[in-house]
Parts: structure tokens; C-alpha cells; sequence
């Protein structure tokens, strides 16, 4: 299964981490989506000073944050980041996963609302 063809979101890992609370995972997704953004800006910020401890640390700290939320493409992109050198462009296919995951993350809290 090529990486695109896996699931963005895991619901099954989301399920098991949240005990199934619907308003723990807005919640939580809420939290995730904003500390994201600040995540984004440290990969981009390292990449342009070439500083692959500060890359990894971002890398690091995304991937661990969107596995735990059953955001599984994102948080194989971010280990793959995580261990590879700055580069502007793997921050920008992070930004687009990221946008990917948060639709995934809407759609997801939208239909288990239904």
C-alpha cells in the first residue's frame, strides 16, 4: 500500500486513545490543529537556517502529536522529516498533510455527530 493509499486519519487509534469521547476529540483536535501551526513555523524556520537539530525536534514533536490523535499519514510523513535534513519543501508537503488531516479530523467529528 502506497503511503497516499493508507488512511489519513486512524479512527480505530483515535477511538483507543480517547475512550471514544466525541467531545475529548474536538477538543484535542482543536489543541492539535493550533500547536500545529507553531510546529510548521519551527520546520520552516529551521530549514531556511539549516539547523537539523531544531528540524528534528519540530518533526519529532508533530509526529508524535498526530499519532496520537490517529493522524497516521502525517505522523509518517513527520518520522520520515524527523530523520532526513531541513528541507523547505518536505516542510511545505507537511503543511499540505497537515490541511489533509485537519479536513479528515472535520469530516470524521461531522459524521460520528450524525
Amino acid at each position: 500500500m502506497t503511503e497516499s493509499a493508507q488512511p489519513v486519519l486512524d479512527a480505530q487509534a483515535l477511538n483507543d486513545n480517547t475512550m471514544s469521547d466525541r467531545s475529548l476529540q474536538a477538543e484535542l483536535f482543536e489543541i492539535f490543529f493550533d500547536q500545529a501551526t507553531h510546529y510548521l513555523d519551527m520546520l520552516r524556520e529551521s530549514a531556511v537556517a539549516r539547523d537539523p537539530e531544531a528540524w528534528a525536534g519540530a518533526a519529532h514533536g508533530l509526529r508524535g502529536a498526530a499519532l496520537a490523535l490517529g493522524l497516521t499519514r502525517l505522523a509518517r510523513r513527520a518520522a520520515r522529516a524527523e530523520v532526513s535534513p531541513p528541507q523547505i519543501e518536505a516542510a511545505g508537503i507537511l503543511a499540505a498533510t497537515l490541511e489533509e488531516s485537519r479536513l479528515a479530523a472535520r469530516r470524521y467529528l461531522e459524521e460520528s455527530a450524525a
